[in-house]
């Protein structure tokens, strides 16, 4: 036993302060969605896997027409930001698909993603 009552050799879940800590005989690999991150640039990788997922629920037409050349950039707290093509496309994407590109991109970068804030290329 430990001072703070834990078991050693035990994996611990990750818990609020003041709450108190559960046993686990798991190692925790996500990261909780509480810990705040800041702003976080996306990888190559994780941009294209957003992409790929949103080209599955937009369909091909639509996703071609809208989302060609978009980027998506960066993570501030619960914003991700996107780069489109121009005003027209940022617009429809922002109208049309910023629910969806909030879930995917939550799952994808396993942190909580609420708002979609999609910039035409000129004002990034």
């Amino acid at each position: 036993m430990n001072a703070d009552g834990s078991q050693a050799g035990r994996y611990h879940q990750y818990s609020l302060p003041g709450t108190p800590r559960q046993h686990s005989t798991a190692l925790a690999l996500e990261r909780p969605a509480h810990i705040s991150l800041g702003m976080m640039k996306l990888s190559l990788v994780e941009d294209q896997a957003i992409q790929a997922r949103i080209a599955f629920i937009a369909g091909a037409e639509t996703f071609d027409r809208l989302f060609a050349g978009i980027r998506f950039d960066e993570v501030d707290g619960n914003l991700l930001f996107a780069i489109a093509r121009d005003e027209d496309c940022a617009s429809e994407i922002e109208d049309q698909f910023s629910h969806h590109l909030a879930m995917v991109a939550t799952q994808i970068l396993r942190q909580n993603v609420d708002v979609v804030v999609v910039l035409p290329k000129v004002l990034q």
